[in-house]
């Protein structure tokens, strides 16, 4: 050892005005003379240090200096320095270390502010460990020193202690308190760190400051021992400094515990830029890819893919809390894989705002969340979410706190969960809401309710958004479900095709809420074992105060193994407005629709029920509601039952009003038209029936009775949704009430034509 004694302070050249004798060894010499001395140039690879070399006389006896002596001499010089390194070298540590932190033995030590950097042009040069100590140190009580390393390569080191809690930093260590680490066109690789009870950072560490890696590679680095064994890559500890990587990989490294590629215990910024986290892995912990107690995590133009651990987050764990942001821009998260919560990242109830990026098979093997896990108020735009799986509640986006959802211009493909609810999103639920704009879910499962969306009580808010061949397994809700608290469903300028539910709402299921249809196409969903093939609320009948609105839209070829092979409506009212329920079937009552309402009424104007069929009762339309429905202006046609082929009214104590209305071309085992046998009709009157058997109350005068209203086929005559239109000749032509009649038919067309009104949904002759 070259020092008998360790100087008392970093800087231990004592500073004069003249040039003095040499003390212990080394030059004091003036300060002028000191402030020219700032860059080293290293001559050899060997590792020594000369006791001749001094400030005065850097290279020593032989006239060569090492990469020792120079942070030597560097260590003994006011302000900042450089240590310049040949290209295509190798400098490797052969003096076992014997635990001083004066740069004599073992690691580097360096005590000041220093940049390490190659001179011209080659491989960068090697600073080699070689399994004897960690490869740069920054000890214990050097507090604000800046390290920075520029082409270099560090490798072979092993931070190794005995005491619990030691061992940092195999490769780098910043020891210090707000040190900072500068990592430039450097590679970090093949370093480890192994303590009983510690073992922190097996590529770099840092106490307490920031470290920045800009177009660098920290890859294949270990914390390998120890059962807190964090940070495999990086390890930055409390405090508030800022971890950035740009342009840079931390690519396969592990922990044996928590943060594989990563873990930084700082509340301030980690920043992620134009970077890639890959293969790294957690042992025992959270945090596959990295994990953060940062306040603020943005990760830009990046790829977090392949990563796992052992609990939360297999690509990124964030720990700390809804008072977080998580930001995530242009960037890909694929094949990361946890046990616990969050494949792709664990958000601990930190708000998400997502754009731009792709999250694509990451999986939660036995938690919540195959993408997001435990997130907080969400926000996706521009994004998309493919073949993500949880064994808990959300394939793809796991809610764990009370906040919004919000969905934008996004695809959700193919996610699944394989034991629980929600196979794309699932909310925690309360006064919340989830709104999906422009978007697409398709081919989601569940195995219980919500085979894209569960949403437990949130509002449900679609505009613009497609959802197709979406399954509940076991549940409720092919394609939504609002769970067991009450909320509404609202869907706008939207479709729903081909979406399952083994039990109730093929395409969507509101437990007793609000649900409104504007303009939307629902069409080929099935509830294989429940009712409402299209849509339901999900009560049984006069048993809820949800209100129903419908306008402008088509649900047509839909199933139900129970009631309402279209739709169910158990709760409060019905309004219903030009709209097309056509080849729905049902198991069970209500081939169309089944209208079972105990409130304020229900009405449908200028609406078409044709080709629909129930096994039982009600082909187009089964009545069993307790308070009025009120039906004005439609065509009710071509539908098959067992009792009331058209119209069936089985149960409660409520009255079907209708007026301007066509009940014909229906069939049925009894009563092909209108089954009401318990006086439960009130005719309005200029209604045309093919057949009145059935009716057990007097019909009106003003009615027609068994005559064809020669109907044309389904089809598109013009308006949002298919008519059949009044053929020429038709006597519903002009034989209408007009105080009853809208001022336009179904497809908006004015009304009057002629005379007067016509019977049914379409209006013969009419214009826009």
């Amino acid at each position: 050892m070259f020092w008998s004694t360790r100087p008392t302070s970093k800087k231990w050249i004592f500073q004069q005005k003249s040039r003095r004798r040499m003390t212990f060894g080394c030059v004091l010499e003036t300060l002028e003379d000191r402030r020219l001395l700032t860059t080293f140039n290293v001559t050899t690879t060997l590792d020594r240090l000369d006791p001749t070399v001094t400030l005065a006389h850097p290279t020593g006896a032989d006239g060569k200096l090492s990469l020792r002596e120079a942070i030597f001499l560097a260590n003994s010089h006011t302000g900042t320095d450089t240590v310049v390194l040949k290209p295509n070298s190798t400098y490797k540590i052969t003096i076992a270390g014997a635990g001083e932190d004066a740069d004599a033995t073992g690691d580097f030590d360096v005590l000041g502010d220093l940049t390490i950097k190659v001179s011209g042009s080659g491989s960068n040069p090697i600073i080699n460990g070689n399994g004897l100590d960690r490869v740069l140190d920054i000890p214990t009580g050097s507090d604000n020193v800046s390290l920075t390393l520029d082409h270099v390569v560090v490798t072979g080191g092993i931070a190794h202690s005995p005491l619990a809690g030691k061992g940092e930093g195999g490769g780098v260590a910043g020891e210090g308190n707000n040190d900072t680490l500068t990592f430039t066109n450097t590679t970090i690789t093949g370093n480890i760190t192994t303590s009983p009870n510690g073992g922190l950072g097996g590529g770099i560490f840092n106490k307490t400051g920031n470290v920045s890696v800009v177009n660098s590679h920290v890859d294949g680095n270990s914390a390998s021992a120890g059962i807190t064994g964090n940070g495999g890559g990086i390890f930055m500890g409390s405090g508030s400094g800022v971890l950035a990587i740009t342009n840079s990989t931390v690519n396969g490294n592990s922990a044996y515990n928590a943060g594989g590629g990563i873990f930084t215990d700082s509340t301030n910024n980690f920043i992620v830029t134009n970077s890639q986290i890959n293969n790294n892995h957690a042992g025992s912990g959270p945090g596959g890819g990295a994990f953060n107690v940062s306040q603020n995590v943005t990760i830009t133009n990046s790829t977090i893919g392949g990563n796992t651990a052992a609990q939360e987050g297999g690509g990124l764990a964030i720990d700390f809390g809804t008072t977080g942001l998580i930001t995530i821009i242009k960037s890909n998260f694929s094949n990361n894989s946890s046990i616990g919560q969050g494949g792709g990242v664990w958000c601990d109830g930190a708000a998400v705002n997502v754009s731009a990026s792709t999250f694509q098979n990451n999986t939660s093997t036995a938690g919540t969340g195959g993408a997001l896990g435990e997130a907080g108020v969400v926000q996706v735009t521009n994004s998309v979410f493919n073949h993500n799986v949880a064994s808990g509640i959300g394939g793809a986006i796991a809610q764990g706190h009370l906040a919004d959802v919000t969905v934008l211009c996004s695809t959700f493909t193919q996610n699944a969960s394989l034991a629980d609810a929600g196979g794309a999103i699932a909310a925690v639920g309360g006064a919340n809401a989830i709104r999906v704009t422009d978007s697409k879910f398709t081919y989601n499962s569940a195995a219980g309710s919500g085979g894209a969306i569960n949403a437990n009580g949130d509002s449900v808010i679609v505009l613009r958004s497609t959802f197709d061949h979406n399954t509940s397994v076991t549940g409720n809700g092919g394609a939504i479900d609002e769970g067991a608290i009450p909320a509404s469903i609202t869907v706008t300028d939207s479709t729903f095709t081909n979406n399952t539910a083994k039990a109730d709402g093929g395409a969507f299921n509101s437990e007793d809420g609000n649900i409104s249809v504007t303009r939307c196409v629902i069409t080929a969903n099935t509830a294989t074992n429940g009712m409402g093939g299209g849509f339901t609320d999900g009560q049984s009948p006069n048993s809820g105060g949800a209100k129903f609105t419908i306008v402008d839209s088509t649900i047509s070829g839909n199933t139900a193994g129970g009631n309402g092979g279209g739709f169910t409506a158990a709760g409060d009212s019905l309004t219903m407005t030009g709209s097309t329920v056509s080849d729905n079937r049902s198991g069970s009552d209500g081939g169309g629709a089944q209208i079972a309402q105990s409130g304020a009424g229900s009405q449908i104007t200028n609406c078409t029920f044709s080709g629909n069929s129930a096994a039982d009762a009600g082909g187009g339309i089964e009545f069993e509601g307790n308070s009025g429905l009120r039906i004005i202006n439609a065509t009710i046609a071509f539908n098959t039952s067992r009792l009331g082929g058209g119209i069936a009214a089985t149960g409660g104590i409520g009255m079907i009003s209708m007026g301007n209305t066509i009940v014909a071309k229906n069939t049925a085992t009894t009563a092909p038209d209108f089954y009401a046998p318990t006086a439960s009709f009130n005719d309005l009157g200029h209604n045309l029936f093919f057949s009145t058997l059935g009716i057990s109350d007097p019909i009106a005068a003003s009615d027609i009775v068994g005559l064809d209203p020669k109907l044309g086929p389904l089809a598109n005559n013009g308006g949002p949704t298919q008519t059949h239109a009044l053929s020429k000749g038709s006597p519903a032509i002009d034989a209408g009430d007009d105080s009853l009649g809208p001022l336009t038919d179904q497809r908006g067309f004015k009304r009057p034509n002629g005379a007067h009104v016509d019977i049914g949904a379409y209006e013969y002759g009419a214009k826009k």
